[in-house]
């Protein structure tokens, strides 16, 4: 995943304003038909589209499998086989790492870090769909990132 996180936070980045802030432009590649719509309330088809855009639709859908299927049900995966770096006051997730927010939501939370501790990510409101965000000041600070992993997908 090294050589395609910084093309997956730039995709990221390219989605906070215009048209791409409010749904998925033609050209994009998405893991949900749904985002054709909009981006809110899609997190984790916001999060698995930066990656499937990078990597140029190699990037295996998430929400196929149950329980994979909400941002909560993919930090236990990747939990669940030590791949979480918990939060720490002190650091910021690495460019292009999945930073997981479980107990926001019911389904939990998922964004894209884009470095300098910031997170792109999906919101809950139609206004604006896409934002960016401090990552310990997003609702409530993240539980913990990872690096991109196909091994659950």
């Amino acid at each position: 995943w090294y050589g395609y996180a910084s093309a997956a936070a730039a995709w990221a980045v390219r989605h906070l304003s215009g048209l791409g802030s409010y749904h998925a432009l033609p050209s994009d590649l998405v893991t949900d038909s749904s985002t054709r719509s909009s981006w809110a309330r899609m997190c984790l088809a916001f999060a698995d589209s930066a990656y499937l855009n990078a990597q140029d639709g190699v990037w295996p859908n998430p929400t196929v499998s149950g329980a994979g299927a909400t941002a909560t049900g993919m930090y236990a995966l990747y939990r669940k086989d030590g791949l979480i770096h918990f939060h720490s006051q002190s650091d910021s997730p690495p460019v292009g790492a999945f930073v997981f927010y479980p107990g926001l939501t019911s389904e939990g939370h998922i964004g894209i870090s884009v470095g300098y501790g910031d997170v792109i990510s999906a919101t809950e409101s139609e206004t604006p769909p896409v934002w960016q965000q401090g990552a310990h000041s997003f609702g409530a600070p993240y539980e913990g990132w990872a690096y991109p992993s196909t091994a659950f997908r």
